[in-house]
């Protein structure tokens, strides 16, 4: 099931199933409850990390669930994937921060010589 059938069963957007997965916010009680229906396993194999339909639990690295693939993923992973998509938001506001200044610095300057130019004319 990939993350956007999983969201249009639960009559959400696939950004909040997207955030649930990567653990930046947590569903609802009632949602985690919908998840567990639309994935048809128990709700109580969402919470503990394991499958009961296995004959034994899963190790405690295999506690995360991916929703968009709805498999299990091992939570270093997931972590690993956290931390690169917030050294690229880190990034983006780096190059956001860096294009604001050159354009203050930029009308700053313009400014400046327009003022001397003004002083020019006003000395002659």
């Amino acid at each position: 099931m990939t993350l956007v059938e999983l969201a249009r069963r639960l009559d959400t957007h696939p950004s909040n199933v997207r955030r649930w997965e990567i653990s930046r916010v947590s569903p609802r009680w009632e949602t985690v409850v919908r998840i567990a229906e639309a994935l048809e396993v128990p709700v109580e194999d969402l919470a503990a990390g394991q499958d009961s339909r296995a004959s034994e639990p899963l190790a405690s690295e295999m506690r995360s669930v991916d929703l968009s693939t709805a498999r299990y993923v091992p939570s270093s992973l997931l972590a690993q994937r956290r931390r690169q998509e917030s050294t690229q938001e880190d990034e983006a506001r780096v190059e956001m921060l860096h294009e604001q200044t050159s354009r203050l610095a930029d009308t700053h300057e313009q400014r400046a010589a327009e003022y001397r130019a003004l002083s020019r004319l006003l000395r002659s």
